[in-house]
């Protein structure tokens, strides 16, 4: 057989996200880049075979949790090109994104078969295009394990191991709950008939859906929920080798259920099973020994390291610690930190790993394998390649003091979280500048907000910022049908970002008349600290807390858990209401005097790109852009500068659903659709730098020849929707 061969700077396994999002950060540092998927489309496990989500919301108790920078880029392809909704039209919208990158070559259908290691370096990988069945050798500087199960890893004879170490687990139950943290998939195709139809499932189906985990079985009926005919995915977790289960015994198992034993079964009497595709995923990795490796105890117990390059907020198994749970995984407090030395083995010199294949105990790499979290690790990978190739240095030496800087800077000028702390940018010019703006909210009644809905409870949160010393008076619009006795707290936030109620501040007993339309609480409160703070509003009774479209960053109303039919344990009992499509959350008005001052021009000079403790960004006053927005940078001196980074607003309490969706709204409302950009030459005339029509992206990095400047104008003409602007962050660099 003749065996081809193809070259570049660097070369990476696995087609998932974390390949995606590696390859796409290298080719952007103009790197030559090579791309290996075994499959025959792109996307992993949330392609069309596997159909796993692409995010999951609230693993962390916090609103604004979702990821920033480059995958910002990917949630605006999937509103505007996946206009079907489907895992298909998914898969699809990766490829064109990866096909921008003139620099990357994709070769799918192509599984790496052996890797030659020579003094502790790979030096090629050996795969074979599974359709042609020709063999192709990649050679490469360096190498990305992308995969999720550390084959590449494997391959090369690394130090590590297969399945759980047992000893992680204090109660040693680790192989028990290792072997049911394994899962096996299908996906079924269901279709309804005209006739009723039964079912008596074959001898050889010899396991029982009752038997399943109840994370699993509550998925399959959360799918059946949204609609009985079409494809399902069902999952096997229960007890048992997993690998020994196929997927006609785990399809056949279920719709005996379904058809026999469920609360629906009348409902199923004329549907029929018309097809079962195999989408199994072998839970048992390799797990390759990095120069850190990574446990439960470090994503738990909020460890920082001095080389941490991405944010993880996936959740950990239930088993471990006295964490609250969210069936069978546990929502941890905040985001945990994962060092760069994290994703470099100890004995090869020119890999990676990322996601799930990065060095890390079994039970804790299934955090790091979430979609959302894999992709961070990613960008620091191709980060990292990339600084290692152009300055001709190892990944390892890298991690170190003094190097690790790098990364990190183009970490967070690119809009991604690496760590809990913000880099100092002592570049930035922007930072010594005097800021102006046409206008900005003050607070709500600023904001002309519109009734568009109300939430009916009878024991809410709702949060909102502070930044005062003292609370005088909050008002809430609510509405009762019959007088009652409210029982009213305010807590301040604690936590990372003080995304939990912590310390409570006031309470107090309020008698309400039947025709409240607005409660007021008068008091004299002293403030701790700024940020969000939390009131809980109780009665016997229902009452209605009235909705507002195009709600400002910050409000947020959060409505009790309904515990008994969830069966879930949250670090809060109370959860957010927030949007599900790219348009602001509806938010309830909230009026605190005095008025906390969080949407000031002032706020684009700091170093926060997202909300966090407070909004954090500038917002005008709604005008439907009859006149332009703008703002104005200024110093007292002339700078030369060459490079502008400007940081929108992209609704980042939207989690993009777990199933593909089509939207209706091909963009996040938030974002600035057309804008320009001036310079103020040496007389202090505006001169025209560039000018952007249909914007996609929540961060735009403008690159010009040198100018000398006393400052620069932002003018805003129109939004995707929202009737103002709102900027988070506006760099400019010499």
């Amino acid at each position: 057989m003749k065996i081809s061969s193809q070259r570049s700077e660097v070369v990476v396994i696995g087609g998932g996200i974390s390949g995606i999002c590696t390859a796409l950060v290298a080719a952007r540092q103009k790197c030559i880049v090579t791309l290996i998927e075994k499959e025959s489309e792109l996307g992993g496990k949330i392609s069309s075979k596997y159909q796993h989500p692409i995010d999951i919301r609230h693993q962390i108790p916090q609103v604004y949790q979702r990821e920033s920078g480059i995958m910002d880029e990917l949630w605006n392809l999937l509103f505007r090109f996946n206009t079907e909704g489907t895992f298909v039209g998914q898969s699809r919208v990766l490829k064109d994104w990866l096909n921008e990158e003139e620099l990357v070559t994709c070769y799918l259908d192509t599984e790496v078969e052996s890797v030659e290691v020579e003094k502790g370096r790979i030096q090629s990988v050996l795969s074979k295009n599974r359709s042609r069945g020709n063999k192709i050798v990649f050679y490469g500087k360096f190498f990305v394990d992308c995969t999720g199960i550390g084959k590449v890893a494997e391959l090369s004879g690394l130090r590590g191991e297969r399945g759980v170490d047992l000893n992680e687990l204090q109660n040693g139950k680790g192989e028990e709950i290792y072997l049911s943290n394994q899962s096996t998939s299908c996906l079924v195709t269901i279709e309804q008939g005209i006739d009723a139809y039964s079912f008596s499932p074959p001898n050889w189906v010899d396991i029982k859906w009752e038997d399943n985990n109840l994370a699993a079985k509550v998925d399959l009926m959360k799918s059946l929920e949204k609609s009985l005919v079409g494809t399902h995915c069902i999952t096997w977790q229960g007890p048992g080798k997993t690998n020994k289960i196929d997927s006609d015994c785990l399809a056949l198992c279920a719709w005996d259920y379904l058809k026999n034993r469920s609360p629906m079964l009348k409902k199923f009497e004329n549907f029929k099973l018309v097809s079962i595709s195999s989408g199994t995923i072998n839970a048992e990795k390799f797990h390759p020994l990095g120069e850190i490796l990574l446990s439960l105890e470090d994503l738990a117990g909020n460890n920082q390291f001095h080389d941490s390059v991405a944010l993880g907020r996936g959740s950990i198994p239930e088993s471990f610690s006295n964490i609250s749970s969210s069936r069978d995984s546990k929502q941890i407090p905040h985001p945990y930190e994962i060092p760069l030395r994290s994703l470099l083995p100890s004995d090869c010199k020119n890999l990676l790993l990322t996601g799930s294949s990065a060095s890390a105990t079994e039970l804790s790499s299934r955090s790091l394998g979430c979609t959302a979290v894999s992709s961070q690790s990613a960008i620091a990978a191709g980060f990292t390649v990339a600084q290692a190739i152009s300055q001709n240095r190892l990944p390892r030496t890298l991690a170190k003091d003094g190097y690790i800087e790098g990364i990190k800077n183009k970490l967070g000028r690119s809009n991604q979280l690496f760590s809990r702390h913000t880099l100092e940018d002592d570049d930035n010019l922007a930072l010594s500048c005097r800021v102006n703006a046409s206008s900005f909210i003050s607070n709500l009644n600023d904001a002309k907000l519109k009734k568009v809905d109300e939430h009916v409870t009878d024991h809410c949160l709702l949060q909102f910022p502070v930044t005062s010393s003292v609370i005088d008076r909050i008002e809430i619009d609510i509405l009762l049908v019959e007088k009652q006795e409210l029982t009213v707290k305010i807590f301040e936030g604690t936590g990372f970002h003080n995304a939990l109620p912590g310390y409570c501040l006031h309470s107090d007993e309020i008698l309400v008349a039947e025709d409240c339309k607005c409660l007021s609480i008068e008091m004299n409160l002293e403030i701790k600290k700024t940020g969000w703070h939390y009131l809980e509003i109780q009665s016997s009774k229902n009452f209605s807390v009235p909705l507002f479209a195009s709600g400002l960053v910050g409000y947020v109303l959060h409505s009790k858990r309904n515990q008994s039919i969830s069966k879930k344990k949250y670090l809060s009992d109370f959860e957010p209401v927030v949007t599900k499509d790219p348009s602001p959350s509806h938010s309830p008005k909230i009026i605190v005097s005095p008025a906390p001052s969080v949407y000031e021009v002032s706020n684009i000079k700091n170093s926060y790109f997202r909300p966090n403790y407070l909004p954090q960004l500038w917002i005008s006053k709604p005008s439907d852009f009859k006149y332009p927005e703008f703002v104005e940078l200024e110093w007292e001196k002339t700078h030369d500068i060459s490079q502008i980074e400007i940081s929108f607003d992209s609704s980042f309490d939207f989690i993009y659903p777990e199933k593909p969706s089509p939207f209706k709204k091909k963009n996040f409302e938030t974002l600035v659709k057309d804008y320009k950009l001036y310079y103020l030459d040496q007389n202090k005339k505006s001169v025209l730098l560039e000018e952007i029509f249909d914007n996609q992206l929540s961060f735009r990095s403008h690159v010009f020849d040198p100018v000398k400047a006393f400052g620069i104008e932002l003018e805003i003409l129109s939004t995707h929707g929202l009737d103002r602007a709102q900027v988070f962050q506006v760099r400019v660099y010499p």
